[in-house]
């Protein structure tokens, strides 16, 4: 006989119409097509049945216990198991997680990059962006943006994540400069191409610098950037070095002024980003240097051209967005 479903309109007329007429439960049950143990149910009370709700299993959690939770995540301070502990909830941190994702309010983030700014810098970057309002791709595919980039054996730097609430600022986190356990490169990229990824030996200096430009971006300075090219590297001491300037005057390369505390606006940033995310993917982490070197170089070779093209083409929403937010940070 079929069970759980609850009966019918027409099945408790039919009972009660037989019950009426003295019929025995059992029989009921046989001319219905209907266990005896929903019949006992219905006729003991005909006027309530199908009305109580089920209790089922009670919630381990109320909505009182979700808002003081989720007000907790937004102050981006703690983990998943902070907020466990600090709620005192009888959840997993996976079901803390799954909860959070579900509200609108709060997102799982990484924090952004963002060197301390000052006055001067912020108007120094909206003078350095003016001029360049008007700038096309054809413009930005001559420059050839340059970088350093420190990889660690375990992990990379600045790979913190907090609970963001959706209508604050976004947090942003100090990078760390040094370290044991590393390998420093550095590499070029434009719209067309990049530079072979270079690996930095022991302290550097303007010699050595020099050296790294000789071998590394003359060679393929005309390829990636066209016949009037352009070099932009930031202001870090060896850059700006007098014997590295004498360098560029007798190569007669052109370098690009570049506004300090400007990472923000160099795309090779983003590209760093991707290769990290290739080299520590699954969160590996290398026993050697050697291994860490094998993994950051083929990484680099698979990154594609169109890569490229996408992140040198972004300058122009990047000038834009740094005359939206007058001059501060913008999120790149």
């Amino acid at each position: 006989m079929p069970r759980g479903n609850e009966l019918m309109n027409e099945e408790k007329i039919k009972i009660l119409a037989l019950k009426a007429k003295g019929t025995r439960q059992k029989q009921i049950s046989c001319l219905v097509n209907r266990s005896e143990n929903v019949i006992s149910k219905f006729l003991r009370d005909p006027e309530n049945y199908g009305k109580r709700k089920r209790s089922g299993r009670p919630k381990s959690i109320t909505q009182r216990d979700i808002k003081m939770l989720i007000n907790e995540a937004k102050k981006g301070e703690k983990s998943s198991r902070q907020l466990k502990e600090c709620q005192n909830l009888n959840l997993s941190t996976r079901r803390i997680r799954q909860i959070l994702n579900e509200s609108k309010n709060v997102k799982y983030l990484k924090k952004k990059s963002q060197p301390q700014m000052t006055a001067e810098h912020v108007k120094k970057r909206m003078d350095w962006c003016d001029p360049k309002l008007t700038w096309n791709d054809d413009e930005w595919g001559k420059i050839i943006f340059s970088d350093e980039k420190k990889f660690n054996l375990d992990g990379p730097d600045g790979f913190n994540y907090y609970w963001h609430d959706v209508g604050k600022e976004y947090q942003y986190y100090s990078k760390r400069v040094h370290g044991g356990g590393s390998v420093m490169v550095w590499a070029g990229m434009s719209s067309k191409g990049k530079t072979p990824i270079v690996f930095l030996d022991g302290k550097q200096n303007s010699q050595k610098y020099t050296t790294i430009l000789e071998n590394h971006l003359l060679p393929f300075g005309q390829n990636l950037g066209g016949p009037n090219w352009i070099f932009q590297h930031d202001n870090a001491p060896i850059h700006t070095a007098q014997a590295v300037k004498q360098w560029f005057y007798e190569k007669k390369i052109k370098v690009l002024d570049w506004p300090a505390k400007s990472p923000d606006l160099n795309p090779i940033e983003n590209l760093w980003g991707i290769l990290c995310r290739q080299v520590y993917k699954k969160n590996q982490s290398f026993a050697c240097r050697n291994l860490l070197k094998q993994a950051i170089e083929q990484a680099w070779n698979e990154i594609d051209v169109s890569v490229l093209q996408a992140l040198s083409h972004s300058m122009k929403k990047r000038i834009s967005s740094v005359f939206r937010r007058r001059g501060k940070s913008i999120n790149y």
